[in-house]
């Protein structure tokens, strides 16, 4: 789920990358300073726990990196520069506290109490400690998933054009 939640939130922005790649790289615009955040209330303070407890801003990194190459593989014209400099742009700490609310919104304090509880149980470690690796093989499966059926797709679609002719 936090995986799915990642992909949602980060694709369209490398897509949007993408097709901005091959333009001129434009000179690097100051930041401005960041503006001071107000203090994080008790259930927010929960959620960051939970999000800290899960790993889930080093997923959310896992995942984009892992787009990032696939991105790199199917674009060979974009310079490895480009590429370099979009993860530098990359902050975990930014996509946690985009979801901060998302948590926030749909999960009550109780549930909040019963998962930090979870993670923070040797079970819940253990599934922390794994998920890195669950993670990078479902993706790998997701891939060569989607490649299959978009090939039963292709020819479905061939077929049909042969059956018009």
């Amino acid at each position: 789920m936090r995986t799915l939640l990642v992909l949602a939130l980060l694709v369209p922005s490398l897509a949007l990358a993408e097709k901005a790649a091959p333009a001129a790289k434009p000179e690097p615009a100051a930041k401005p300073a960041p503006a001071a955040k107000p203090a994080p209330t008790p259930k927010q303070q929960q959620v960051r726990k939970l999000l800290q407890l899960t790993g889930a801003g080093q997923i959310g990194l896992q995942v984009v990196n892992n787009l990032i190459e696939s991105f790199k593989q199917a674009r060979s014209d974009v310079p490895s520069t480009f590429w370099d400099d979009f993860k530098k742009e990359i902050n975990a700490d930014e996509l946690v506290d985009l979801v901060v609310p998302i948590y926030e919104k749909h999960l009550s304090d109780e549930d909040l109490a019963g998962a930090i509880a979870f993670y923070e149980s040797p079970a819940g470690k253990h599934f922390t400690e794994a998920l890195p690796a669950v993670t990078q093989e479902s993706m790998a499966a997701g891939q060569e998933w989607g490649r299959a059926v978009a090939q039963r797709a292709i020819e479905k679609l061939k077929a049909a054009e042969e059956k018009k002719k």
